[in-house]
């Protein structure tokens, strides 16, 4: 399926509403917690790639953006995960992505159909929000080494319900 480019402006504009609730959650809380580094990485490569398919007449609107640096990052992120530095992907999400959804918000045009279930889906959730100002022990990031401290966590709060399939009948 082709995308107009007015599909993509507001795929930029979604994934910087969504960066947007990250930083809103601030950076002691993006530090310690692993899903809200993940979510923000994503949220960049969708507004990277979504940049670069733009036409050419598009992107011109944009004014200058360093093109080379941002499919870096993406790449870096999309591949390379391991050696992602997460105070330039904050610093990214707070000082260059607003910038960057601003520019799309002027050049999108509304769609004709309406907003879309995705158009809708910008808050943080509960639980994750719930994380955000809680303590997670060792489980704030599974891919840092553990400090020999407890793998369990005493908060529920922090992990979302777990769904369990109903007993066969």
């Amino acid at each position: 399926m082709s995308r107009s480019d007015n599909d993509r402006l507001g795929d930029i504009i979604r994934a910087g509403r969504r960066l947007a609730a990250i930083v809103a959650c601030g950076r002691e809380a993006f530090d310690q917690d692993w899903t809200l580094r993940d979510a923000a990485s994503h949220q960049i490569e969708i507004v990277v790639d979504a940049y670069t398919k733009l036409g050419a007449g598009t992107q011109e609107k944009f004014g200058d953006m360093p093109v080379e640096e941002m499919t870096g990052m993406r790449i870096q992120l999309a591949h390379m995960y391991w050696q992602a530095d997460y105070d330039i992907v904050w610093d990214t999400i707070a000082d260059d992505i607003p910038g960057i959804v601003e520019a799309a918000a002027r050049e999108h045009q509304p769609s004709e159909r309406g907003p879309t279930a995705h158009d809708e889906d910008t808050t943080i959730p509960r639980w994750q929000a719930a994380a955000a100002t809680s303590p997670t022990d060792d489980l704030s990031d599974p891919l840092r080494p553990s400090d020999g401290g407890s793998t369990e966590s005493t908060d529920d709060s922090v992990v979302p319900p777990a769904t369990t399939a109903p007993a066969p009948t």
